[in-house]
């Protein structure tokens, strides 16, 4: 987004044991759910047609906070217990959050190829027990309105509640307490993630964040890249019928690898 424009990076990494691993066979993994509360002001983005994302965005103007969001929504997640023991790690609990246009299924790579792009199955194997949550308005999470609420400014506090339930162990389904957390974000929720350790910096104890710059360039492709995006309500009614047309679907795969990977690299 164009207020966006520059972000700090922090990037830190868990400390090497020594501990004897015990090898047990495969992850355990259960769903769980948290239930959070949240007061904050979003940007007024009251002029944006999600049925011509393309042909109102770049008319906006300059986003000013104004918007208040007081709700509480229903955050679903998956954990998972390793399957090596490693005392030194069990207690330390790595937060997977996706990035924009993807489901906590991003950090089991979906499957694809067995688990070669699985960062579940990797930490497993490193003795991390793991819990990849559902942003808000993606997944099994609530899906309110996604103009006015589902911004970053409230995705910064539904994590900053979710991870003081996780601290405190109330108001979620986990079944024990971590002495640390590890953020670990991907592209967008790089972006939430540095932004939540900016204002709750004693949230995490240490921060991954990946796909991301230290720097958001705001360019004509950014513009251009909302061509790719159609109403997920009209482009498949079967699955995505019942939500606003907020909710977008990607349309063109030449457009998403022109924009998100510059193809053809």
């Amino acid at each position: 987004m164009r207020f966006i424009s520059k972000l700090t990076t922090l990037v830190a990494f868990g400390t090497v044991s020594t501990a004897t691993a015990i090898q047990k066979r495969g992850p355990t993994c259960s769903n769980v759910s948290f239930n959070v509360n949240i007061n904050v002001l979003n940007f007024n983005l009251t002029g944006l047609d999600p049925n011509n994302l393309l042909g109102t965005f770049g008319s906006l103007p300059n986003p000013t906070l104004g918007v208040a969001v007081s709700s509480n929504f229903h955050i679903a997640g998956r954990f998972c217990e390793p399957e090596v023991v490693n005392p030194s790690r069990q207690n330390t609990l790595q937060f997977l959050v996706h990035g924009a246009t993807y489901t906590r299924d991003y950090w089991t790579g979906k499957g694809f190829n067995g688990d070669q792009y699985s960062w579940v199955d990797y930490a497993s194997k490193q003795g991390y027990p793991t819990l990849a949550i559902d942003r808000l308005g993606n997944g099994a999470s609530d899906h309110p309105d996604p103009i006015l609420v589902v911004q970053y400014p409230a995705q910064t506090e539904v994590l900053h509640k979710v991870l003081q339930a996780i601290r405190s162990g109330a108001g979620n389904s986990l079944p024990r307490q971590f002495s640390k957390i590890i953020y670990v974000g991907h592209s967008y929720d790089s972006i939430i993630g540095n932004a939540l350790t900016s204002k709750y910096p004693t949230d995490v104890d240490s921060i991954v964040l990946t796909g991301c710059s230290s720097v958001f360039y705001y360019t004509n492709q950014t513009i251009a890249g909302l061509a790719v995006f159609a109403p997920a309500s009209i482009t498949d009614p079967a699955r995505f019928g019942n939500l606003s047309p907020g909710y977008v679907q990607t349309i063109n795969l030449d457009g998403v690898r022109e924009v998100f990977y510059r193809a053809p690299n």
